[in-house]
């Protein structure tokens, strides 16, 4: 079947060169996956779901393959964005793929770090059911194992048994607490002698959003911890580490000024804090990330979800993440922005999660 897709935005101002400007791409773009977003949909609407049993909760989405400065990777809720992240990046035949909850942040924030390290994605799915987005990239991508994180509080026995038949190896890192779980994914994975490790709070997302990311092309795990104390499972971790150095995100009200010096008696410890979290998230970025690198994600540092496999697709993509807010680019991440130079920037998730007008901005940042 032949089906021609129009743009309503094809009449968006053009440069005087004749080429379409930043932001008449950016407006295809974003049309241009809308339509097709909505022809998935129409074609083949919760197939793989009832097919495999379980409720259909959304229809398959697409990310677009058209090369602009500035695009989006949207759908019609955090399980749909989790998909068109993974389908955007990578191949069939991935070494990996975590699935984690997609309605609680601690799990996959960790997860970001190691799948990035082995080159897979991480997929969000519900306690009870795969989503129908999710079903189709699990039978597109053929892993060669599935990594659950979190007990069965968080994914089903039922939804882990499910995950069999995509993968002939199937392994679940579980444990009492999101800290045990950070612990057991950086030992799955990481090797003594890793280069850094970086620890974030494991009661609040947005420092770790960033963190995953900048950890991932250092080599370095993503660790969580309490304000006050670092968690026994987290401290056996980081001794068997044994890091050249580890990095502490956020300020003291985050991750307090003794559990800095706790992990002084593993490894040199610097802290990245500021202000906010847009300040934390530049820092961070500008800290690991030299100017001229190709590609940023945006995602926001209100909600967590998109941010969340956005990560894991940072790292392959050899990108850096920034936050920002729904309706306005924070003026940390603007300094940052200009000193990156992207060549391409892509956003993560819908209008209400970043706003068309921050995603017109945007534009203003890609150097051609």
């Amino acid at each position: 079947m032949s089906t021609t897709l129009s743009s309503p935005d094809s009449g968006a101002e053009s440069r005087q060169d004749g080429h379409p400007s930043r932001l008449a791409r950016a407006l295809t773009s974003r049309s241009v996956l809308a339509s097709l977003a909505l022809l998935a949909a129409m074609l083949a609407p919760g197939q793989a779901a009832a097919g495999a049993g379980f409720p259909a909760t959304t229809s398959p989405v697409m990310a677009s393959d058209i090369a602009t400065p500035v695009e989006r990777i949207g759908g019609v809720d955090r399980f749909a964005v989790s998909t068109a992240i993974s389908a955007k990046i990578f191949k069939p035949g991935v070494p990996v793929l975590y699935v984690a909850s997609g309605e609680v942040f601690p799990d996959a924030l960790s997860a970001s770090a190691a799948a990035g390290k082995q080159g897979g994605p991480v997929l969000l799915v519900m306690k009870e059911a795969i989503p129908d987005p999710a079903v189709y990239e699990l039978a597109r991508l053929a892993p060669e194992s599935i990594v659950v994180l979190g007990g069965t509080a968080t994914i089903s026995d039922r939804i882990y048994e499910a995950l069999r038949k995509y993968t002939k190896n199937l392994t679940r890192i579980a444990g009492p607490d999101r800290f045990v779980v950070s612990a057991g994914v950086s030992a799955a994975v990481f090797t003594r002698d890793v280069p850094v490790a970086y620890v974030a709070s494991g009661t609040a997302f947005p420092d770790a959003l960033s963190g995953s990311a900048a950890a991932g092309r250092a080599g370095g795990p993503m660790l969580l911890t309490t304000k006050d104390s670092v968690p026994d499972a987290v401290m056996t971790e980081l001794s068997r580490l044994h890091p050249g150095k580890i990095v502490v995100l956020g300020g003291s009200s985050a991750v307090s000024d003794d559990v800095v010096r706790a992990l002084a008696a593993i490894a040199p410890v610097t802290r990245t804090a500021g202000a906010d979290r847009f300040v934390v998230s530049a820092t961070i970025s500008a800290e690991g990330f030299p100017a001229g690198a190709s590609t940023v994600y945006v995602a926001s540092g209100a909600q967590f979800p998109d941010a969340l496999s956005g990560s894991a697709a940072a790292i392959a993509d050899k990108g850096t993440v920034l936050l920002t807010t729904r309706d306005e680019i924070p003026a940390p991440i603007v300094t940052e922005l200009q000193r990156l130079k992207p060549t391409r920037i892509i956003v993560l998730g819908g209008v209400n999660s970043v706003s068309d007008a921050v995603l017109t901005k945007l534009a203003d940042y890609v150097t051609e």
